[in-house]
């Protein structure tokens, strides 16, 4: 799993890039890198893991929720957002 940094200045949102000044986004390879460089780089900042549909994620423990049920198929797509697989 991949993140990036996005920070919400005064509502203009940035992707952060690296500090070289090359343009290029700054993509962390581990869920604790991400988040020991927020306080560094964002204001107001908030940690994107990429290749994850969190809309889904998010839709799915709520019709659980609704429902009653257990989403247990969202367990191992939220492990792998938090690098616990």
């Amino acid at each position: 799993m991949k993140y990036i940094l996005l920070d919400n200045f005064n509502d203009n949102l940035n992707i952060v890039c690296k500090p070289d000044e090359s343009g290029e986004h700054l993509v962390f390879d581990s869920l604790k890198e991400a988040k020991e460089a927020l306080p560094e780089y964002c204001q107001n900042g908030q940690i994107i893991p990429l290749n994850t549909d969190l809309i889904y994620i998010i839709e799915e423990l709520h019709n659980s929720n609704n429902e009653g049920t257990e989403a247990i198929h969202i367990d191992d797509l939220v492990s792998d957002i938090l690098n616990l697989s």
